[in-house]
């Protein structure tokens, strides 16, 4: 089952392979820039069907630049929208993309943010009652 931390996990790695550094978000201060981080909640849950749900991760990518200027947010921004457009992430043997990316400064920070929605297997919650371990069937003619 795909959760929170394997969104971040992925969404890390490409944006290591992207060229960014990667910091955990607990760990900003004295950080050397240019680094980013990474936050994923999930949003929404749907079961669609007997045993299938959606889940939506929303994905927020905070960027704090080397140097404070608008050409770099501008090219920085390019950047992260192709990264996060043309690279799926693989995550247990899945392919899972995004098709709406968001990108805003405040002050000299820029973010990105997108959501992933993943299909798969409804989560069974494990009970206290037994398993069935055996059934045995009369069928009386």
């Amino acid at each position: 089952m795909i959760e929170c931390e394997d969104i971040q996990r992925a969404v890390g790695n490409i944006l290591r392979s992207g060229g960014f550094d990667v910091i955990a978000l607990e760990a900003q201060d004295g950080a050397k820039k240019p680094f980013c981080c990474i936050e994923v909640f999930p949003s929404e849950w749907e079961r669609t069907g007997q045993f299938i749900q959606e889940d939506t991760f929303s994905v927020s990518i905070t960027y704090y630049p080397r140097v404070e200027t608008n050409e770099e947010l501008l090219k920085t921004a390019k950047m992260l929208k192709n990264i996060l457009a043309h690279n799926p992430l693989d995550i247990e043997e899945r392919c899972v993309e995004t098709f709406d990316i968001k990108l805003s400064r405040s002050g000299s920070v820029l973010t990105a943010e997108t959501e992933y929605t993943i299909e798969q297997m409804y989560e069974n919650i494990e009970t206290d009652e037994p398993l069935i371990e055996e059934l045995r069937l009369n069928i009386k003619s």
